[in-house]
């Protein structure tokens, strides 16, 4: 059995199963349930922060004026486009976007926990908690999302939160990582598919404002 050389994530995936004689990855069904649950762990938590940032934005009290600024944002953004696809720097100039799906995610973040990690090496705390190798560990990220020390009104969606001046922060990508904000993790073990993420995220915004939905 010989697989293309492609460049294309199927024919990866095979090379990698002749490679290692994995006889359940090369098998049709076994690679086709293999992929499977990589696209569901890969894409799903898009799925659910665009719905979510959808719900947020519908529900926010003016939300016809945040939409018509949304709109008009896009349009002046995607103007110098020359053909459909979209590219970073458009997406990138859409700051009001990158405030309301930051702020989706600050308000419903995809897992309440974030930064599990497992311990290594036994330790003890300052305050005497000892924790032993292989404890699994993490942080409350939904309670630093809502914690009125970090931001102010916490509990209140405001999608002009990361673009206003006078926030404290000034603008952030939506994906970028803070002591505050750990949805995509933080340290050395970030994720890294965080801007791949907010680009099919905001590319489905976009999709709906260009089509007319």
């Amino acid at each position: 059995m010989q697989a293309e050389k492609q460049g294309t994530f199927v024919s990866w995936w095979l090379q990698e199963a002749i490679h290692l004689q994995n006889s359940q990855a090369i098998d049709p069904e076994g690679s086709a349930a293999i992929i499977i649950q990589l696209n569901f762990a890969g894409l799903h938590s898009t799925s659910l922060a665009a719905t979510n940032a959808l719900f947020h934005i519908l529900s926010y009290e003016n939300s016809t004026v945040l939409m018509d600024e949304l709109r008009r944002e896009m349009a002046s953004s995607t103007t110098d486009l020359k053909s459909d696809h979209m590219t970073w720097t458009c997406l990138d100039n859409m700051t009001l976007l990158d405030s309301v799906v930051r702020e989706s995610l600050r308000c419903a973040p995809i897992d309440a926990a974030a930064i599990n990690r497992s311990i290594v090496k036994d330790v003890t705390t300052p305050d005497g908690l000892h924790l032993s190798t292989g404890t699994r560990v993490c942080v409350p990220g939904y309670l630093a999302n809502v914690d009125g020390q970090h931001y102010a009104d916490a509990s209140t969606f405001d999608p002009y939160r990361f673009v206003k001046s006078n926030c404290g922060i000034g603008h952030e990508k939506a994906w970028a990582v803070t002591d505050n904000f750990t949805t995509f993790g933080h340290g050395l073990n970030v994720s890294t598919v965080g801007r791949q993420g907010f680009f099919e995220t905001r590319s489905q915004h976009n999709s709906a404002r260009l089509y007319g939905s």
